[in-house]
Formats: C-alpha cells, structure tokens, sequence
C-alpha cells in the first residue's frame, strides 16, 4: 500500500516481466525493472496476476519470434487481463507480426531508452531513475549496443542500428555502484561489444581501468568477436579479476560459408585466436562458441569442415543452430537452401561432437582448484560457476552466497563437483 497526496491509501501497483534472448536484452531488463521500482511498483513473477505485463523480446531466429508471439498471446488470455507492453527486436521486425496482436505498447529497439517513461506513462505515474539487476551475485553492464558487420544471415544489426558506444566515465560509474552493492562478477555486455570505442578508449583499454578497480570481484565478457581478441586484451586476462572465458562465435568452420555469410575472417583466423588465447592463459581456459548449420548452400564437405575446426580449437561448450532465414537479411534470397530433415541431422551430428569436447574439457579440469562465486543454495547445495565457465554444486549453507569459495572438482558427473 502507498499513500497518494490525498493522504488515502492506494494499491500499489504491480509488473511482470519476461526476457527472451541474448545478455543484453538481460541487462535492458534490470534497467526497466530498477526504475520502476524505484517509481513505486512492485515486481511479481511472470504468471502471477498483475497490472501490467512486459515482454522483452528476441528476433534473431524464428524459433525465437514463434516464442515471443506466444508469450504474447497466452498473457493477453490471462483474467483480468492486463495491460501488455512488447518491446525490443521483435517490436522493430515488422516481420514478426506482434503488432497484429494488439499489445497496448509496442516499444521498438530505438524507443527502448524511453522504455521505463512509456509504460509509467501509460499508468500514469512518474519515472524515478535507479539500478537493478535481477541476479543477486551478478550484474550485467552494457557498454555498447547496435553493430555495423551486417552478416548475410543476422537480423540484428538491421534492428539494433549502428554501433553506439557509451561514454567510458559512465560505464565507470556504473562498475563502481555495482562493486558498492555487492555484486562479485560483473558482465560487460553488447550487440558487438568489440566494437566498443570513446575517443581513445578501445575494449582492453576499459577492461583495463575496471580491473585497476578496488574491490572483491571478477569481470566477464559476453560474445566476442576473434578482432576484439588482441594480444593487449589476452594480457588483461591474466588478472584473478578477469573470468578466463571466452565466447568467440564460429559459425562456421568452411571458408566458403563464411564468405557468404560475410564474417570477416577465415577458419584459420579462428584457430588462431582460440591458439592464442591458450598460449596466453593456459589450457583451463574455456572457450565456447556458436556454429550454424544449414546454412544456404552448405555442402556436406561444408559441414565436414565446421566439425573438423570445431574439434581442432578444442571448445569446452558450443551451441548449436540451425540456420533459420530472416527476411530482410540478405541470405533470405539465396538460393539453394537447405532442407529442414537436412539441417536437424546435422545439428545432431554437431550436438553429440560438443558433448564429448565438453567432457573432454571436464575430465581435464578434474583434480584442479578453481575459485568458484556461490549464487544458488537449493537442498543443502551451494550451486555457482568457476571462472572458465563449469557450474559447480557441494556441499554448504546460504552464508556461502555471493561469496568466492576455493573448491577442487573431483567428480565426474556432470556438473557435479565436490568440494
């Protein structure tokens, strides 16, 4: 309850929110979630009875567009139904067909900064600006948003817009509030964040200043691109602040797709980098990647090829896509595309390679200590992450929560690490 000018009591009022896709769709999130808290609603779990329903959503597959439609349509059935705000990539893509559902607020990608003010508007309260993140031990930070590489296959450099980076004094800031409220791992986080760049501030000489930093924390990094991997950065990464992962997207290990896909490198730019980054760091540095499969006009020697610089570079974890054509994209209009039957053989060909990399990468961190963040504690278990990216459960109490803890993984089982 809230006491107006009045001086009567008032219901406060309440919001849901759901996220779908990538870490900085996360952090756009806890932005929203932060100032309207601070503007006086309360937070409820999506599902739950509410007043008004937020859907952050994703576009860069149509798996993920199905998913955000249906997240629309089954919250507009809810009784009393409530007010239904749709923003993001899914509310930028006219292709995507959500504005045929009727949302009563449909906030695209470059409306997103005004966000927070549209949907109190449309409650008619006033905005109070003010930090969240929904983790307790993890802070998500944006430091860039849009990219200029326009790949043939992306959508998402035609809905994000042109690189934009945020001034290096801010992000600063932000980095500072998050240490001062306890956060211990920090997420630097963008559409393309190697592009990120304020006047003579490059992403290493960032990394640099946040790492120079006092406090007990660690930084990691979302999606990088292998030109963002330079040696300047792969030396910051020595630090014990820096998380020794890294997620370097493939996509493809034949030099002919990535042409068509017009990523700007080659298969051996790829080893290179993933070479480069164990030489600097060691092998218990974890390197996870994304591949597309089916691709237009793959051949099976295409394919071959992907599995060959998958295992060559020795991921510790990859995700696997099947490649799903966005109109508006230049690859919409390729031909020879491939089946469907096709596509989901050899994304279970590619999916059962990463599960014996991802053992091999577990049978070799066996024996070893590593310092773990505790984030969860479910039936007398501290569950969190090492810094190169394995979870880890043992034995332990909620004091352990946000807090660093020296574990040895002895067990097989994945995922299953006891202390």
């Amino acid at each position: 309850m809230a006491r107006n000018r009045s001086g009567l009591y008032k219901v406060m009022l309440t919001f849901a929110i759901s996220t779908i896709g990538c870490k900085l769709n996360q952090y756009e999130t806890d932005q929203i979630t932060g100032r309207l808290i601070d503007s006086g609603l309360r937070k409820v779990d999506y599902g739950q009875p509410c007043d008004i329903c937020i859907i952050n959503t994703c576009s860069v597959t149509k798996n993920a567009d199905r998913k955000c439609a249906q997240l629309v349509k089954k919250t507009s059935l809810k009784k009393p139904k409530p007010i239904i705000a749709v923003i993001g990539c899914g509310a930028s893509n006219p292709d995507t067909k959500i504005g045929d559902l009727n949302p009563d607020l449909l906030i695209k990608n470059e409306q997103k900064d005004q966000a927070s003010e549209m949907i109190l508007n449309k409650l008619g309260i006033g905005i109070s600006k003010g930090r969240y993140y929904s983790s307790k031990t993890r802070a998500f930070i944006k430091i860039q948003d849009g990219c200029n590489q326009f790949c043939t296959y992306c959508i998402v450099a035609h809905l994000r817009g042109v690189p934009k980076s945020r001034f290096e004094a801010e992000i600063i800031s932000e980095v500072k509030s998050a240490i001062k409220m306890g956060y211990k791992e920090l997420v630097l986080t963008g559409a393309n964040i190697s592009l990120y760049k304020d006047q003579k501030i490059n992403l290493s000489r960032l990394i640099d200043k946040i790492i120079s930093l006092e406090g007990d924390f660690r930084i990691r990094l979302s999606s990088l691109e292998i030109k963002g991997l330079t040696k300047e950065l792969l030396s910051l990464a020595a630090s014990p602040k820096f998380c020794k992962h890294f997620h370097l997207p493939l996509q493809s290990g034949s030099d002919t797709v990535l042409k068509r896909m017009n990523r700007d490198y080659t298969s051996s730019d790829f080893l290179s980098a993933a070479f480069a980054a164990r030489e600097f760091l060691g092998e218990d540095v974890a390197l996870t990647s994304d591949v597309i499969v089916g691709f237009a006009g793959e051949t099976e020697e295409d394919f071959t090829q992907s599995q060959v610089i998958v295992k060559k570079a020795g991921l510790s974890k990859l995700h696997v896509f099947k490649y799903s054509p966005r109109k508006g994209t230049k690859a919409y209009d390729f031909n020879n595309q491939i089946k469907e039957l096709i596509k989901r053989k050899r994304a279970q060909k590619l999916i059962a390679l990463a599960r014996v990399l991802r053992d091999n990468f577990i049978k070799q961190q066996l024996g070893k200590n590593h310092r773990i963040l505790g984030e969860k504690f479910t039936d007398g278990k501290i569950e969190g992450l090492t810094d190169n990216y394995l979870k880890v459960r043992f034995d332990g109490n909620k004091d352990l929560i946000n807090q660093f803890i020296e574990v040895e993984l002895t067990k097989e089982d994945y995922g299953l690490y006891i202390r």
